[in-house]
């Protein structure tokens, strides 16, 4: 398989997870405004429960993506609750979880390891990307078919989605 159609199976393994699990669960990125909170990332209950006592501040943010300080490095989580955050990786946080996600023995996924493959999927397409860490993604996205049960009998098969 080249690389451009390594690049299609990619795109083609985040559009089935993104299509057949609940993320539902994910709630946007928010943060304090109005003075310096560090920069943590919240879920929107946690943020205003945050801003109770300190009359300058102010929920900001509210959509997914980068947080305050652009892509993150691995998933996000709410600072004080831990729910799962829409997040947008870096170059080197789509690696770095497509390394972490190789090194798992997964065999079941859930809602939760869904949404952070699809990120990695998805964001692995944003990054001028060598072909070595395409590969590495492929690899992963293989892996992620063969539990889904996915299978492929051409390239055009991959465009139907």
């Amino acid at each position: 398989m080249n690389i451009d159609e390594m690049k299609d199976y990619i795109y083609y393994c985040a559009k089935n997870l993104y299509s057949k699990f609940d993320f539902s669960h994910v709630d946007n990125i928010h943060w304090i405004g109005g003075f310096d909170d560090e920069c943590n990332d919240y879920c929107y209950e946690c943020c205003l429960k945050e801003i109770e006592e300190n009359e300058k501040a102010f929920v900001d943010g509210g959509w997914g993506g980068a947080g305050c300080n652009g892509g993150h490095e691995d998933s996000n989580r709410c600072e004080k609750c831990g729910k799962a955050l829409d997040y947008s990786l870096s170059k080197s946080g789509v690696m770095n979880e497509t390394e972490y996600f190789l090194e798992q023995k997964l065999d079941d996924i859930d809602n939760e390891i869904a949404f952070e493959l699809y990120q990695i999927f998805e964001d692995s397409g944003y990054y001028s990307i060598n072909n070595e860490e395409i590969r590495e993604i492929y690899k992963l996205a293989l892996l992620i078919a063969n539990i889904m049960g996915i299978t492929i009998k051409n390239r055009f098969e991959i465009m139907d989605i």
